[in-house]
């Protein structure tokens, strides 16, 4: 049994635990979108994917384990997007530029990875994964509305944590669905008390005065 726990938790995964910690804790630095281009604050958010990316080696060289797809044409449509991307790299007219941002999709192809295999061992599994979202959708809606009044009077629109309002509405957007459907998802005082705290959600995506974002959530709306 010691062996198993010991092979099921070995480094490799410790190594991912911090690299994943690391980019959550990047993510709720004030206004972390501009702190990704800014010294020393750019070595961290890299050293989180490096980190990761050395799990996913070890991972994939675990022969004794299977290497689990995406799954539901979904590795398809992450090499379409890889192979385009690549493509739009090579071919633009700022390469530095182009192939920086390439690493940085491929870092978040690494993380999508990894947290796949993750899945079904000790406590990844898809409900804590799901519950874990919520927090994170909560904890953002949160610090992102009591940062709010804190703004000038000439810039009134929601830009924390992200640091720019068209990605805190857009990631709003995406987080939506998945809080949403947790609520529903539970029962009695439990799941009114989650729908209130839903409602966060939408209203933050209105104070970040984002056309895209309010776009999204019209399509949320009618769909």
């Amino acid at each position: 049994m010691e062996q198993h726990l010991e092979k099921k938790i070995g480094w490799e995964q410790w190594l991912g635990y911090g690299g994943l910690g690391i980019l959550l804790l990047f993510m709720f630095l004030p206004t972390s979108y501009y702190l990704m281009v800014a010294f020393p604050w750019i070595f961290l958010w890299q050293g989180g994917f490096f980190l990761l990316g050395i799990t996913l080696l070890v991972m994939l060289r675990q022969f004794d384990r299977h290497f689990l797809p995406l799954g539901y044409g979904l590795d398809l449509a992450v090499g379409a997007v890889a192979i385009a991307c690549v493509l739009s790299a090579i071919f633009a007219p700022f390469k530095g530029v182009a192939f920086l941002n390439l690493a940085t999709i491929f870092g978040y192809g690494v993380v999508l990875y990894v947290l796949r295999n993750w899945l079904g061992q000790g406590p990844w599994t898809w409900q804590h994964l799901w519950r874990s979202l919520v927090v994170i959708g909560f904890a953002m809606s949160t610090s992102s509305l009591l940062e709010w009044p804190l703004l000038d009077p000439i810039s009134d629109r929601t830009r924390f944590p992200l640091g720019h309002h068209n990605f805190v509405a857009a990631y709003l957007c995406l987080l939506l669905p998945i809080v949403f459907s947790f609520a529903l998802a539970q029962t009695g005082k439990t799941r009114f008390l989650l729908l209130l705290l839903t409602a966060l959600l939408p209203v933050n995506i209105y104070t970040c005065s984002s056309r895209g974002g309010l776009v999204g959530l019209f399509l949320w709306a009618i769909a």
